[in-house]
């Protein structure tokens, strides 16, 4: 979809609902997962979830224990689209690079408050919606972010692809609201060259690496000599017995579990840590070094020689 030119925004927004999609007809779509066809039947604390994608929305864009980093620590106001990643809800993936990095079961989506309950019954929402609904879906997001730059100008940030890896269907979003700063994460090369050829100024792109296999360690040593924004999630929640990151890490990498502004990043390499798993597996990871979406000591060690 690409919205209008002549878009004038909103002052004001409401509580909305899009139009209500009748449970057979979800039930028998060859769009959405059993997955999401089995939460569809069922409930949760006795509330039926389908009963549940119909009832009235105040937010698709929300905020996170990350979001609320960054406004302690830059001052910015920062709201996330946060869908169901990958194929779980949605048949079509909305993380074309998923099986090849090795991602999707360690996925922010499934860690701290988003991995919760309610958090996770949003996601699934939100997914369903886009799916079948896409055109207003858009139309909803572009209200949203006309009402908050209102509210906050430049203070304002916005993370469309929180839990998923998407650039055709925000494109016209990004075009539209060139005057808002947009900071997106993707393990896809080529979204960062269709930035540079549509001239998405707007838009700090963030390669995010991996070393599950040499075709995806290749790629991200590639993304780091172009010069681009690179993060790599560290094997380590630095608990005690796990290692620490060492001054040879941060001479070359900064730490970016601080906040999550990265269009003011004058460093363009950076480090998150582990955020769930078992420390039993990581200190099996450590021991093995078999290639993973994570980065052992040794691993990182060695990309960081080569930066």
């Amino acid at each position: 979809m690409i919205l209008k030119k002549d878009y004038q925004g909103v002052k004001r927004l409401k509580p909305f609902t899009f139009k209500p999609l009748a449970l057979e007809t979800l039930l028998n779509s060859n769009k959405l997962t059993d997955y999401a066809k089995t939460w569809l039947k069922s409930e949760t604390q006795g509330v039926s979830n389908y009963g549940y994608l119909n009832k009235p929305m105040d937010f698709l864009l929300s905020k996170s224990a990350k979001t609320e980093k960054t406004k302690k620590e830059t001052g910015k106001i920062q709201y996330v689209l946060f869908l169901s990643p990958h194929n779980k809800v949605s048949k079509k993936t909305l993380c074309p690079w998923a099986e090849q990095n090795g991602c999707f079961l360690t996925c922010l989506a499934w860690s701290g408050q988003l991995g919760m309950e309610v958090a996770d019954n949003a996601k699934i929402k939100r997914t369903i919606l886009m799916i079948f609904h896409f055109e207003a879906f858009i139309q909803r997001i572009a209200d949203e972010l006309s009402f908050l730059h209102q509210k906050y100008k430049d203070l304002l940030i916005i993370r469309l692809n929180g839990t998923q890896d998407l650039f055709k269907q925000f494109k016209s979003i990004y075009e539209m609201f060139s005057f808002i700063s947009f900071v997106e994460y993707s393990k896809g090369l080529a979204y960062f060259e269709k930035d540079k050829k549509l001239g998405l100024s707007n838009v700090t792109r963030v390669f995010s690496g991996s070393n599950a296999n040499e075709t995806v360690r290749n790629r991200t040593i590639k993304a780091i000599k172009d010069g681009h924004h690179v993060v790599i999630a560290l094997n380590t929640k630095e608990c005690k017995k796990e290692w620490k990151v060492s001054d040879q890490i941060r001479s070359k990498f900064m730490d970016a579990d601080k906040h999550d502004d990265r269009s003011a990043d004058t460093i363009k390499l950076k480090f998150l840590r582990m955020k769930g798993g078992k420390q039993s597996d990581r200190n099996n990871l450590e021991k093995s070094q078999d290639q993973d979406f994570f980065w052992t000591e040794k691993q990182a060690l060695e990309l960081a020689a080569i930066a």
